[in-house]
């Protein structure tokens, strides 16, 4: 079982095609250990600017890397055929490939930091410098510059002031959504973890669920004891639901078992 906190483009996921490692955007397919392995695969070498997350559309294998210092979020194809430097397909964020401005409203990314990709091919993307989260349905169909289907942390598009409380984030970063369709976002600057329960329902500004890291969702201390967080990073469920959260300033990961969220029964 591999679990890593990842900052610069580092990732572990499992796809059709076995186990691929991301490292600085550098690809190995490999089975057992490794040492010393010259990667496979470049991808985005001569064009990203500080590349910080990657995601696998697990309908599809294309491969998305958040592209933070450009500001934007770039799929390219299969992994499974993808050729060294091979160029990205679509751009999300800007309204093209010659374009790296910091933007907003619901075609804008402003240094993105973390990317997911569902089962259902819906893309969430952390939008750091606008303290928000976004979301695309669909994400393989959509072209250059298409804009969010919703919002996080702010009450809609045209808004991105850094917000407390159960609705508000102050620059967002790792995401990902588990097995029972809940989305986790690391609310790093308030050293917190969000939990938004039902995510393929959540709409414009939607309350999370739950709270880690903070006894209620409007403090915001850091925190050593092991309730606690300090500037948390980026997070990953291991297989059995369990929760790794990488604790940054604390220097450590924290691993928190969590029960599955409460179902509704329908009679």
């Amino acid at each position: 079982m591999l679990f890593l906190n990842w900052m610069a483009c580092n990732s572990a996921q499992l796809t059709s095609i076995g186990c691929l490692l991301f490292f600085s955007c550098l690809f190995y397919q490999f089975s057992g250990s490794i040492s010393n392995q010259a990667a496979d695969l470049i991808v985005c070498a001569s064009v990203c600017n500080n590349p910080v997350d990657i995601a696998i559309d697990p309908t599809n294998d294309d491969l998305y890397i958040a592209d933070h210092g450009n500001n934007r979020v770039s799929r390219f194809g299969p992994i499974s055929t993808l050729p060294t430097n091979s160029p990205a397909i679509a751009v999300f964020g800007q309204p093209n490939f010659g374009s790296n401005t910091p933007g907003g409203g619901p075609g804008g990314l402003n240094s993105p930091w973390g990317i997911f990709v569902d089962q259902e091919g819906t893309l969430w993307a952390s939008d750091g410098g606008n303290n928000r989260v976004l979301w695309f349905h669909n994400v393989s169909q959509r072209l250059n510059g298409s804009s969010a289907d919703g919002v996080l942390g702010q009450a809609d598009f045209s808004q991105n002031s850094p917000g407390l409380g159960a609705t508000g984030m102050d620059a967002p970063v790792g995401l990902l959504v588990d097995q029972y369709g809940s989305l986790w976002v690391v609310d790093s600057s308030h050293h917190r973890v969000l939990r938004f329960d039902n995510a393929s329902t959540l709409s414009n500004g939607s309350a999370a669920s739950g709270v880690l890291g903070q006894p209620t969702f409007d403090s915001y201390q850091p925190g050593l004891a092991p309730n606690g967080m300090y500037g948390p990073n980026k997070l990953n469920i291991a297989p059995d639901g369990s929760l790794f959260v990488a604790d940054d300033y604390n220097n450590r990961i924290v691993s928190i078992s969590l029960p599955p969220p409460p179902q509704t029964n329908f009679v």
